[in-house]
């Protein structure tokens, strides 16, 4: 039987191998795209520029405004962009119960954007990598002594990715290069051979290749009984350094898209590529072309050397008449048609890294609360693909592996016992979802709308809507915490009070006309008596 460090290597060659188009397509995209990631050939050297191929910047600011863009529709760091909640939407408005998912979602997001967990940043180059190259990497660790969270961009060169038999991502290698002083550091009771011995002779600074291999626990994972088993090896020496375990899947992937039988992502860069580098190409030739108009060849009547310095002195270059015997070269280039032609193409990369989808929000900032609805229902409909994978894929499992943690570290409230049983969910609450929800809320809105004036005919129309069960909905679209309602036997005391309120004040009015038709019937009896 193959043993555990021959079959992850073995693996890993076949992983490497099949990966090959894939790093050459990346290598190109970073050149255009985003050269500060561009290290999948050849050891780069740190602080080299890399922008060398690139004479025009639409392609690299539209990936900065991508990422900048998926951030704030999916994970904006001044929102709680989700929470956690029963899949029984009776048992969230039970006061106790909202409570606690309330705190559960407090202490979650101050772990996770506490800055010892670096969250943000390594946040926003998953979404950096996703647009350029269709796969961004989060590795969800552990802060042991401070019982907390822990979180590390990894860059796609390092990533190696293998699915199950229904398209999920439950095994991942990461192929990367430790310094031996810091091998040493993490595992001193451990330290290999070479290591140690370069460590000996001064060379702390040498590096070695490790594979941290994370998989479904196998029945020869005798190390663990958790769900997944971990190894990192070192790979010369075919050596474990240490092996252990998780609870839950510590990688989430984000895939921009996927085609049929792929596991790697396809991005917005894929899908421009050719106009990135058309675009790149124009620029080049009409700066060319922009250089001559500005500065052109000069045409002489004869071989005279001409100097063109300023204010130098050119005698003969004037005939007899005075003509001048020089001039410009007019090859009638239309730099301005150029220019205009490279705006065509420039669209086209912006409207693909979504740079123009929310302008209109920008343009025109006061519009009426139905326009704002209406318009992100219509960007709801849009970006419900992207939405949809990023939850799925990778905050789903992000949000559980956080959870799991903090569970574990004791850091979570004890659950009230309405929970005991009761099935947890997440529910994402980020502008973007919002935005896909506002259908339920322009629904709404318009049909109250169109029932305001019936009645006015018939005031019985009204009757027909659950007005309290209609504003519920309305604030799940907008964002508004659970907490901000009253309860409902509150809020029934509440009516109870208005009802009495109002039959008192009826009655204090009907009083004087009570008393009156009294007065009248015992003045008529009075008079029937005489």
């Amino acid at each position: 039987m193959m043993g555990v460090v021959e079959s992850i290597l073995k693996l890993q060659g076949h992983a490497e191998t099949r990966r090959g188009t894939w790093e050459k397509n990346w290598e190109e995209i970073a050149e255009y795209v985003l050269p500060r990631q561009n290290v999948f050939y050849g050891d780069k050297t740190k602080g080299e520029k890399r922008t060398q191929k690139i004479y025009e910047s639409t392609a690299l600011i539209s990936l900065e405004r991508f990422a900048a863009t998926i951030e704030n529709l999916l994970t904006p760091r001044q929102q709680m962009w989700h929470s956690v909640k029963s899949v029984n939407p009776e048992l969230n408005r039970i006061p106790a119960v909202a409570r606690y998912f309330d705190e559960v979602r407090d202490v979650l997001f101050r772990h996770r954007y506490s800055p010892r967990a670096n969250y943000a940043s390594q946040q926003h180059e998953v979404y950096m990598a996703l647009g350029a190259f269709g796969t961004g990497t989060l590795f969800i660790g552990e802060d042991v002594p401070n019982r907390s969270l822990r979180y590390k961009s990894v860059h796609i060169n390092e990533m190696f990715f293998f699915e199950n038999d229904v398209g999920i991502i439950n095994m991942a290698h990461r192929k990367f290069k430790m310094l031996a002083r810091n091998i040493e550091s993490r595992w001193p009771d451990n330290v290999p051979d070479s290591v140690a011995k370069a460590i000996k002779g001064g060379k702390s600074e040498e590096e070695f290749e490790v594979i941290h291999a994370v998989r479904p626990r196998r029945p020869q994972d005798t190390h663990t009984d958790l769900e997944f088993a971990s190894y990192y090896i070192l790979v010369d020496d075919e050596f474990v350094i240490n092996k252990s375990g998780f609870s839950s899947f510590p990688y989430a992937i984000s895939r921009y898209v996927t085609a049929p039988n792929e596991v790697y992502g396809r991005s917005p860069s894929w899908t421009v590529l050719s106009d990135i580098k058309t675009l790149n190409q124009m620029r080049k030739t009409t700066l060319r072309s922009a250089h001559k108009v500005s500065d052109p060849a000069v045409l002489t009547a004869d071989d005279g050397w001409l100097d063109l310095s300023p204010g130098k002195v050119n005698p003969g270059m004037l005939d007899m008449n005075g003509r001048e015997m020089a001039k410009p070269f007019n090859s009638g280039a239309r730099v301005d048609f150029a220019v205009e032609t490279e705006e065509v193409v420039r669209r086209t990369i912006k409207d693909a890294f979504l740079s123009n989808l929310f302008e209109i929000l920008v343009e025109r900032p006061q519009m009426t609360a139905t326009e704002v609805l209406t318009i992100a229902q219509e960007r709801g409909v849009l970006l419900s693909p992207t939405m949809g994978r990023q939850q799925s894929e990778a905050q789903g499992p992000q949000i559980s592996r956080e959870l799991e943690i903090l569970d574990r570290f004791g850091r979570l409230p004890e659950p009230p016992e309405e929970l005991v049983e009761a099935e947890v969910d997440i529910e994402y609450d980020s502008p973007l979802s919002r935005a896909q929800k506002a259908e339920f809320a322009v629904g709404i809105q318009r049909t109250y709308e169109f029932a305001l004036p019936l009645a006015g005919v018939d005031p019985s129309v009204m009757d027909e809507f659950d007005h309290r069960e209609n504003l519920q909905i309305v604030a799940e679209s907008n964002g508004m915490l659970q907490r901000g309602f009253k309860a409902p036997e509150v809020v029934q005391k509440i009516k109870e009070a208005r009802a009495q309120e109002q039959a008192m004040l009826q009655a204090a009015q009907t009083a004087p006309e009570i008393a009156g038709a009294v007065k009248d019937i015992s003045q008529a009896q009075n008079l029937q008596r005489r």
